[in-house]
């Protein structure tokens, strides 16, 4: 593999915000490097890079067009998503480009439906970049089990985790008038009917909407109107209607605009509670006392492994559990620094082989 040039190129391609939240931390470390990083974006990657000034190009899809007059691009970096062939467009165009081609898996969700023709899922893990990064082994396990190559697994961590320890809330004061100090903030998510079948309800054994009208109704009844649940919408919502009403019904319920960054309104409440969202993760490793609460939940969840949480139907079992959320200390988690920038670097080495 031939020497790089100087102050060449490193080509990110970000469709998830999860993704973009990791790669935020590379971008400085690559400039001072001499690397030139030329970002793509979807609508809500998009969204996150321009709230912490990364200029990114707003994309709707896959077009070489894009990548023509980049001077010596040296690696394709991409997230990953559901749209696996889509993403594997990026990666075959890299491959055509004669550069390596490196994909982030962001959260313990969706193994194989990452590099799976949607039409052949037969093929499964058939669509893959030249390397596969993974958070920790759990992922790296789950990967293999699901059918992936493990030559082209490496695990490195996650650059979005670096960061959350001593996080400091940069929108508290604005926060903080808007919602005052003594909220929960309850995560939404959404519901992907392609990659489970059925209904949320059928598939999951709960509903976002049930979820948080429980949570609503317990968190009253411990603490009255004094607490506020602060609930934080997904935009792509698998029950919108079902949500507004149960906000509508309830007056210790506030619908957060979403002008605030996720991170923030959670380093900023007393508790964070949700089902699986990878925020609940995130709140986790930060020290917020954090709860999922998944009723009559019919499904593991990788993504909730060692965070607290309650999966019984029960008031009784939740009031618990809130209880003891409420009552916790911040402790932040010492979770391993990522190596993703080190894996990047090595990949554009002269020593570096690709099978």
């Amino acid at each position: 593999m031939r020497e790089r040039a100087a102050n060449s190129s490193i080509i990110v391609v970000a469709r998830q915000a999860a993704s973009a939240s990791a790669f935020l931390p590379l971008f400085e470390k690559l400039r001072q490097r001499d690397f030139h990083v030329c970002a793509f974006a979807f609508t809500h990657a998009h969204r996150v890079f321009s709230s912490h000034q990364v200029d990114a190009i707003l994309v709707q899809g896959f077009d070489r067009v894009l990548f023509d007059g980049i001077d010596e691009p040296s690696l394709l970096l991409t997230g990953t998503s559901e749209y696996a062939d889509e993403d594997h467009r990026f990666w075959e165009w890299a491959r055509s480009a004669g550069i390596p081609s490196l994909a982030f898996v962001d959260s313990w969700v969706a193994y194989s439906e990452r590099f799976t023709p949607a039409r052949e899922r037969h093929r499964r893990c058939s669509l893959t970049p030249d390397r596969i990064a993974v958070t920790d082994r759990l992922m790296y396990d789950r990967m293999i089990e699901s059918g992936c190559d493990e030559r082209l697994l490496v695990i490195t961590g996650n650059p979005a985790f670096d960061v959350l320890r001593g996080y400091v809330a940069r929108e508290r004061d604005a926060i903080v008038r808007s919602y005052g100090e003594n909220y929960v903030l309850f995560v939404g998510e959404p519901f992907n009917a392609a990659v489970y079948g059925g209904t949320e309800k059928e598939v999951l054994g709960y509903t976002e909407a049930e979820t948080l009208s429980l949570v609503a109704n317990t968190l009253q009844a411990m603490q009255g109107e004094t607490l506020k649940l602060v609930f934080r919408p997904h935009p792509r919502s698998a029950d919108a209607d079902g949500i507004r009403s149960v906000v509508g019904s309830r007056s210790n319920i506030v619908m957060d605009t979403g002008k605030f960054d996720a991170r923030d309104l959670a380093a900023c409440s007393r508790a964070v509670v949700g089902m699986t969202s990878l925020l609940l993760r995130e709140s986790w490793v930060m020290g917020v006392p954090t709860l999922s609460v998944r009723p009559n939940a019919k499904l593991p969840s990788d993504v909730i492994s060692g965070i607290p949480a309650v999966t019984a139907g029960t008031g009784d079992d939740l009031r618990a559990g809130l209880s003891g959320t409420l009552a916790g200390r911040r402790l932040p988690k010492d979770t391993p620094r990522s190596t993703l920038y080190d894996t990047m670097v090595s990949m554009i080495s002269r020593e570096a082989t690709f099978e």
